[in-house]
């Protein structure tokens, strides 16, 4: 392996970045008036009490609900609380033209449900008592009283912050910052600096400013939020364990990892601790450490992780939940990474069997399991089966997300990545582009993603021999690679990397040399010297020394990088070979016939 060409398998990593979603019904049986029609029908304070149970109608969740009326007045401000100790209130408030107008999960305390809001029109209003879960039953009190202006800016902070998620899942960034901004704002001065809803809007904020490779002004962000968390809630509250988490992924992203992992494992033990060790929670704390391991190539210590993440989410969600997809899917990546393929393959088919039967053949989620499957064709060299699996990923991000959708960009780079490993050039390279163009104006032209793309189509234009138009983009994808994860980060060895290797395709062997070195320097500091990325570097510096007629230096970090492969992947991994290929390709050119034919005889360790 020589130069490296960023694809995309997608291993998920559970943030603290949390929405509502709601049923949309058309009510018209079983309706309870609150009020009667007056001048003012809400603005004193009342409230009933109710039940769900088998009476009650039935969603298409299998959720009981309840149906109220009340008359209304527009510019009317309201509360409507939803309260119950026996089931986790949800609340749908329609209007009288038949239009959902709110509705809330968790805007009570605890599991309980409000709404606030000023009326649009005057009318009749249906409210949905629903709870949040199939077949849930039991007694409830509903109230409402009129809404204080401090009630209804915290709401419009609320309503700000469910935007700003929308926008954020629809991939709308630039957009959802000022929202994120503006509902931060609001709590602030309403609830003050130390407030657990000023920390989620710190939160939210700094989530926007990660996804845009803006870590530096997301950093602060996360540690104000977890500062506030724990000193309003305490060390040990699950909100505590959602601020390290996403702590942690922050510096997992910029190649911190050994301060991701202590933030990772304390956010685990806090959810083993308060939730329990079978909680979907702590399924998704496990999920990320192994997660950090993958990357680090400690495979050993993160399967374990995977397989448990995956039986607490069989267990407590069952088999055909779409995060026991999400656990499927993780841990056929870390089978792909080390070349476990045959296993890798059943698992991102359960997984894409689970996302089109729970989510449908048009989701983005099915979208994602279809490029990871097609990925692990494409390194198998199975072009055909993979690229109709590529081409129904992206037309599923085309019609279902935005037209500048970041995972539209991915979907055109992996289709992309195929065409070059077939070299149909032509084809790619309009995909590389359009896909760097989308990059650029959705996350920004110095995002690490931004890099990438700039990194792959320079990889196109060398695989041609256009080195003059590569040069300059390796160039800029390491320039913003530096700047943005810092000198040592594991990308920034790879650009270093590819830029080395144009320049050894070039014969420029005194410029290449220098940083094939610093390329593998950053990798061992930062992956240990028993990485496969390690063996990568050493296997790339010992073909310019055999470039050179420097075989008596390129023999050992040869055998070093088949001794790693070896032991880190298999001795039948694709790398693995390429590795013995190599050496036996150095021995030929030495006239060392019997060590060409036979390189496994060559003694190797593993230091």
């Amino acid at each position: 392996m020589k130069v490296s060409i960023k694809s995309g398998i997608a291993v998920v990593v559970i943030t603290g970045m949390m929405g509502l979603s709601g049923v949309m019904l058309n009510p018209t049986v079983g309706q309870t008036t609150l009020a009667q029609q007056s001048e003012s029908s809400v603005a004193n304070s009342s409230s009933i009490e109710g039940k769900l149970d088998s009476n009650s109608q039935t969603m298409e969740d299998e959720s009981y609900f309840n149906v109220h009326t009340f008359q209304g007045k527009a510019g009317e401000p309201l509360i409507i609380d939803l309260t119950s100790k026996d089931f986790d209130a949800y609340i749908i408030l329609v209007d009288p033209n038949n239009n959902k107008i709110a509705e809330n999960d968790d805007g009570g305390d605890e599991n309980n449900a409000r709404i606030v809001l000023t009326l649009p029109v005057t009318g009749t209003y249906t409210l949905i008592v629903n709870s949040a879960k199939a077949k849930e039953s039991g007694s409830y009190v509903l109230s409402w009283r009129e809404a204080t202006e401090r009630d209804i800016a915290l709401a419009e902070a609320e309503r700000l912050n469910q935007q700003v998620i929308q926008l954020y899942q629809q991939g709308k960034y630039n957009e959802a910052i000022p929202l994120a901004e503006q509902a931060l704002a609001i709590r602030k001065k309403v609830l003050g600096d130390n407030h657990p809803d000023t920390a989620q809007s710190l939160n939210n904020l700094a989530e926007l400013y990660t996804v845009q490779g803006r870590y530096s002004e997301a950093e602060p962000l996360y540690k104000q939020a977890l500062a506030i968390i724990k000193q309003q809630l305490g060390d040990n509250h699950p909100y505590t364990a959602t601020s390290l988490n996403n702590l942690a992924l922050l510096y997992q992203s910029q190649g911190r990892y050994s301060e991701a992992e202590p933030l990772y494992k304390e956010a685990l033990a806090i959810r083993k601790q308060q939730l329990g060790d079978n909680h979907p929670d702590t399924a998704a704390s496990l999920n990320n450490l192994a997660e950090l391991y993958r990357v680090q190539g400690r495979y050993s210590e993160a399967e374990p992780l995977y397989k448990q993440a995956l039986a607490i989410w069989k267990k407590q969600l069952g088999d055909n939940h779409p995060y026991t997809a999400t656990s499927l899917n993780n841990l056929a990546a870390l089978y792909q990474s080390q070349g476990r393929y045959s296993e890798a393959e059943p698992l991102y088919k359960e997984a894409l069997a689970i996302s089109k039967q729970q989510l449908g053949d048009n989701h983005p989620d099915t979208a994602t399991s279809l490029n990871n499957l097609a990925e692990l064709y494409r390194v198998q060299g199975r072009y055909s089966e993979a690229e109709p699996l590529y081409k129904e990923a992206l037309a599923i991000s085309k019609q279902q997300l935005v037209d500048n959708h970041p995972l539209t960009a991915l979907s055109l780079n992996n289709l992309a990545l195929l065409y070059q490993s077939q070299g149909r050039y032509s084809e790619a390279e309009p995909l590389y582009k359009q896909a760097l163009a989308i990059r650029k104006q959705q996350l920004g032209d110095n995002h690490p993603d931004t890099a990438q793309s700039l990194n792959n189509l320079a990889a196109l234009y060398q695989s041609q021999g256009r080195y003059s138009e590569a040069e300059p983009l390796y160039k800029e994808a390491l320039a913003i690679i530096k700047q943005q994860l810092g000198d040592n980060h594991p990308d920034t060895a790879t650009s270093l990397n590819n830029l080395a290797f144009l320049y050894q395709s070039q014969g420029r062997y005194s410029e290449a040399e220098p940083l094939y070195k610093e390329a593998l320097a950053i990798i061992k500091q930062q992956l240990g010297d028993n990485h496969p990325d390690t063996a990568t570097s050493l296997n790339n510096l010992a073909l310019l020394y055999q470039s050179q007629g420097r075989y008596s230096e390129a023999e050992p970090l040869y055998k070093q990088a088949l001794a790693i492969w070896k032991q880190q992947l298999g001795d039948n991994h694709p790398d693995t070979a390429t590795s013995l290929n190599n050496l036996a390709a150095l021995y030929q050119s030495q006239d060392d016939i019997p060590q060409a034919i036979n390189p496994h005889s060559a003694p190797s360790t593993v230091t």
